[in-house]
């Protein structure tokens, strides 16, 4: 199974069993859960799960997500980096075409805390700039790249208008274990509420 069907069988099955994931391993810090994500109202309880990607628009990979995901019916937000974005509009729109969310993940996947505000205007403001010229859609959500969401960090993505969001189950795909890795290290720490 390549990697992207194991994250959308993951979707999958943690949207009919699971619920926001409770602080652990993979949420050190306790923040981020999917009923806190703006322009939800998914109750805390409820068993569901947010599939996020993160990077791209990717000319190999974002396809065969996309591909996966109509597939089966499931929807999910995409985390990209602005100059990539500007690189393969068609891809952004073919993302917001089929339903799914585009929210901002930097310019270049800089590390968001300590930079200057020139530097960090730019990393945000100019990203959801192009994402939001491409797609169409209001981008309220960045992910820090690195999950670098001290609370400086989020103190100045408000100031910008974004949201921080994070994850509350960390894949680690990065890592490059394979598919059934892939699908265990994301189900870690997942519980029911």
């Amino acid at each position: 199974m390549p990697a992207a069907a194991a994250l959308v069988a993951l979707g999958l099955v943690a949207s009919t069993a699971i619920a926001s994931a409770a602080p652990g391993a993979n949420d050190p810090r306790g923040i981020n859960r999917t009923y806190e994500t703006p322009g939800t109202a998914t109750d805390p309880n409820a068993p569901v799960v947010a599939l996020t990607f993160d990077d791209g628009p990717h000319p190999t990979y974002t396809p065969q997500i996309l591909d996966i995901l109509k597939a089966n019916g499931v929807q999910a937000t995409f985390f990209m980096l602005g100059r990539d974005a500007e690189r393969h509009p068609d891809l952004v729109r073919r993302v917001v075409a089929e339903g799914h969310i585009v929210a901002n993940h930097s310019w270049d996947h800089a590390h968001l805390s300590g930079l200057p505000d020139d530097r960090f205007a730019f990393q945000i403001d100019h990203t959801t700039e192009v994402l939001q010229a491409i797609s169409g859609q209001e981008v309220v959500c960045t992910r820090p790249p690195y999950g670098d969401a001290d609370a400086a960090t989020i103190a100045r993505l408000a100031q910008h208008g974004q949201a921080s969001v994070v994850w509350s189950a960390d894949s680690r795909d990065f890592e490059k274990p394979g598919p059934d890795g892939i699908v265990q290290h994301a189900l870690e720490g997942l519980t029911p509420g």
